[in-house]
Order: structure tokens, then C-alpha cells, then sequence
């Protein structure tokens, strides 16, 4: 009598390490749409064409392409429970134009594409986002 109910509490822990595991699978997907969700607004913010240069985004609103440089150093980077949204060493300036410097007016790109994400974040995690 005592060994059945050990292997049944055995079964049991089992199980709920393959829910566990399938759960964190779940959530590590959610995450992943969700960084690419963001990921693909920062780039359209920042995809207006300013091919000459000489006509720059005003203070407030994001920057403008140039090169396509600063717009392909936008990364996505997630895990089981969060995403991030990084900027490679090559576009180093898209970092300095989200926070702005002293002698430049921020352009604030990321946090434009959080608030044009709300919704469709909310829509994959199921619940209601910041």
C-alpha cells in the first residue's frame, strides 16, 4: 500500500514538471511575438527616408533614415518571462537620439512603438499590459 502511493505522488510530481515545462514554453513564445511585435514598430517609426540628410526630424518625433544603419542596429532579445529592445554598437547615435544629449532634442523612438504595441501586446499575453 505505501509503494502505490509513492509512485502515484512520483506520477504526480512528473506531470507537473511537464506542465511546468510546457507552460514556460508557452510564455517563452508569448515573449518572443512580443519582442518581434515591437520590434518590427520601432523599425517602421524610424523608416522614413531622409536620403540627403537635410531634412532631420523635428525634436519629439522619431529620426529619420539616412543610411539604414541606425534602423538595422534595432535588436530583439528575449526569454521565458521578458523582452528587450537593443540597440547594436554600430548605431550607437539611435540610443543618444531616444534620450537625446545636450546639444540634441530627444527623438523619442522606443517609446513611441511601446505605446503603438499596447494593444497587441495585450492581445498575446492575454492580460493587460502597463
Amino acid at each position: 500500500m505505501g509503494a502505490s502511493t509513492k509512485l502515484l505522488t512520483l506520477d504526480y510530481k512528473d506531470n507537473s514538471r511537464a506542465l511546468v515545462a510546457r507552460f514556460n514554453l508557452t510564455q517563452k513564445r508569448k515573449m518572443q511575438r512580443c519582442a518581434h511585435h515591437v520590434w518590427l514598430t520601432a523599425r517602421q517609426l524610424v523608416n522614413r527616408p531622409n536620403p540627403t540628410g537635410l531634412k532631420p526630424s523635428r525634436p519629439g518625433e522619431p529620426p529619420k533614415k539616412v543610411s539604414g544603419v541606425g534602423q538595422a542596429s534595432i535588436m530583439k532579445e528575449s526569454t521565458d518571462r521578458t523582452f528587450r529592445i537593443v540597440v547594436a554598437k554600430r548605431g550607437f547615435y539611435m540610443y543618444l537620439l531616444n534620450r537625446g544629449t545636450m546639444r540634441v532634442a530627444a527623438r523619442p523612438w522606443m517609446k513611441k512603438a511601446i505605446e503603438r504595441s499596447k494593444k497587441k501586446l495585450h492581445e498575446i499575453i492575454g492580460e493587460k499590459v502597463f
